[in-house]
C-alpha cells in the first residue's frame, strides 16, 4: 500500500494537519510502496484519476475531489519515420497536469478539515490550486513572482484566490510564502514539497501503459523541479514490478533559461 514517509528518517506523514517538511528531522517527504494493481482498480466505480483510488494511500473515508482530471487523450503522430504519442495533459480542467496533484491534495484537505492554505507558484500550480480550492470551499493565497505571465495571473485571480505579487527572482516568492506560513501558521500547500502529487502523477504512467496496451520504449517529459518526471518514473517502475516488463527509458527536457537539473 502506498505510504508517504520522510526520505531521511522514514517518519510517516502525519494523519492530521498539513506539513511540508518532517517535524522530526526537517527532511522532505516522498512516496513508498506504490503498487500497480489493475484488479483493484477494476473494482473502483469512479472516473478520471480516481479509478486508481487505491494507489493514493488516502484514508478510506476520503472523498474524491473530482473536476474531470485524468484520462487525457494519447494522440498518435509521426516524427520523421517513427510513431510517437502525445499525452494531452493540457486537457485537464485548468490546462495542466498539476490538476492531478490538486485533486488528491484537496481530498486530503477536506478530510483534515483544513479551510485555508498558502502556496507559491509562477503559473500552472497556482492556477490549478486556485481552481480546486474555489470548487471545494478552501481559501487560498498564492504568492507569485511579479514577472509571472499575465494570463496565468489572471487565471489565478479569476478563481478567487488571493494573489500576492513578490518583486525579484522566483525564489523570492518561495521565501515570502515561508515567512507568511511561519507568521500565520496557515498550512503551506506546496506543489514542490508535498508528496501526494507523486502518486497522482504515477497515474499518467498507468494511463499510457493501459492505452498503448504495452510498455512504451521511451518517454520524454518536461522537468521544472522534477515532480512530474519522478511521478512518471515511480509509476512505470510499479508497472515493471507488477508485469515483469522493462520500464521505458526516461528522457527529461528543460528550458535553457531554467535548467538546474540539466
Amino acid at each position: 500500500m502506498t505510504k508517504y514517509v520522510c526520505q531521511n528518517c522514514q517518519m510517516p506523514y502525519p494523519k492530521t494537519n498539513l506539513i511540508h517538511r518532517c517535524e522530526k528531522c526537517g527532511g522532505v517527504f516522498s512516496v513508498q510502496n506504490l503498487v500497480y494493481d489493475p484488479d483493484a482498480y477494476s473494482k473502483v466505480n469512479l472516473a478520471g484519476i480516481w479509478r486508481f483510488l487505491p494507489v493514493f494511500g488516502l484514508d478510506e473515508d476520503c472523498e474524491p475531489c473530482y473536476l474531470g482530471e485524468g484520462d487525457t487523450p494519447l494522440v498518435p503522430a509521426m516524427f520523421e519515420t517513427k510513431e510517437v504519442f502525445f499525452k494531452c495533459e493540457h486537457l485537464n480542467p485548468s490546462g495542466s497536469f498539476k490538476d492531478r496533484q490538486s485533486a488528491v491534495l484537496l481530498s486530503v484537505l477536506k478530510k483534515r478539515c483544513i479551510k485555508e492554505v498558502l502556496e507559491d507558484s509562477s503559473g500552472n500550480a497556482g492556477a490549478s490550486l486556485a481552481m480546486y480550492t474555489a470548487a471545494f470551499d478552501v481559501k487560498a493565497t498564492i504568492f507569485i513572482p511579479s514577472s509571472s505571465a499575465g494570463p496565468k495571473r489572471q487565471q489565478i485571480e479569476m478563481f478567487g484566490a488571493n494573489v500576492v505579487a513578490v518583486e525579484g527572482a522566483r525564489l523570492n516568492a518561495t521565501k515570502a510564502v515561508h515567512h507568511a506560513q511561519s507568521e500565520s501558521g496557515i498550512p503551506y500547500a506546496s506543489h514542490a514539497f508535498l508528496p501526494f502529487g507523486l502518486a497522482a502523477y504515477a497515474t499518467i504512467a498507468f494511463e499510457i501503459y493501459e492505452k498503448l496496451g504495452k510498455m512504451p520504449t521511451r518517454v520524454f517529459a518536461p522537468i521544472g523541479h522534477g515532480s512530474l518526471f519522478l511521478g512518471l518514473l515511480i509509476g512505470f517502475e510499479a508497472i515493471e514490478k507488477a508485469t515483469g516488463l522493462i520500464r521505458p527509458k526516461m528522457i527529461g527536457v528543460q528550458a535553457k533559461n531554467c535548467s538546474p537539473v540539466y
